[in-house]
């Protein structure tokens, strides 16, 4: 039997995926894109760079935090189609220590609700579609303080419109916060719920993050440069 595994692997005394994998490719990038996206149309292409999703990150998770006053440790529900803003948010989740509960775009009102509940999540991220079902259930939901809209449609009073915000916060701006311990929460997804109610599956900063280096390496044998 072929043995794949690397036994020269070591756990780190320390790792977070937006300062030492992202802001490292950013310094460090092979020709071409972090990410070339097609929209669902495939009316709209964007080629983004490792540089784009480490300042954009930065900016985010300055905004999360001198803005909005979101703390290290607190739950943010992301409920989005896949656009590059939900990896903008996703690193700066990881670069400011916020947890990450990703949620289908599937989930109805009730499903929402039921995940805010029990992840006590402060912060509630969606495109219009989702941000309309969580409004329906808002009042049913204490712990949740903020709403953040993305894309172009125009958000409701009760939610902030994801880009007019971030235009408040510098291109430059640089989160300095400190850096997540290795063993702290560093997302929370949900099992389907085919039996019972969705459980939750908590993640640090290296079972789930770091893990996809042995993912890419070893069985998907990813290398710079290349289109996955």
């Amino acid at each position: 039997m072929a043995h794949y595994y690397d036994e020269t692997l070591s756990r780190p005394s320390s790792f977070n995926f937006a300062n030492d994998v992202v802001d490292y490719w950013a310094s460090n990038a092979p020709p071409g894109p972090a990410m070339h996206w097609v929209s669902q149309d495939r009316k709209t292409e964007r080629k983004l760079s490792f540089e784009h999703f480490s300042r954009q990150s930065h900016r985010i998770a300055v905004y999360l935090q001198d803005k909005l006053g979101v703390k290290a440790g607190e739950k943010m529900l992301v409920v989005l189609p896949r656009v590059p803003e939900w990896w903008e948010i996703a690193t700066a989740a990881f670069r400011s220590g916020i947890v990450l509960c990703p949620a289908t775009t599937l989930l109805v009102d009730k499903d929402i609700e039921y995940r805010i509940h029990r992840s006590s999540a402060s912060v509630f991220v969606g495109d219009s579609v989702s941000v309309a079902k969580v409004l329906r259930v808002r009042n049913n939901c204490p712990s949740l303080k903020h709403i953040i809209q993305i894309g172009s449609a125009r958000s409701p009073k009760e939610a902030i419109h994801f880009a007019t915000a971030l235009s408040s916060i510098a291109p430059s701006a640089t989160y300095t916060g400190p850096k997540a311990p290795i063993s702290a929460a560093a997302l929370i997804y949900f099992t389907s719920g085919t039996t019972g109610n969705p459980k939750m599956v908590q993640h640090n900063h290296i079972s789930y993050p770091l893990a996809h280096t042995i993912t890419g390496k070893h069985w998907l044998r990813l290398k710079p440069g290349q289109l996955y």
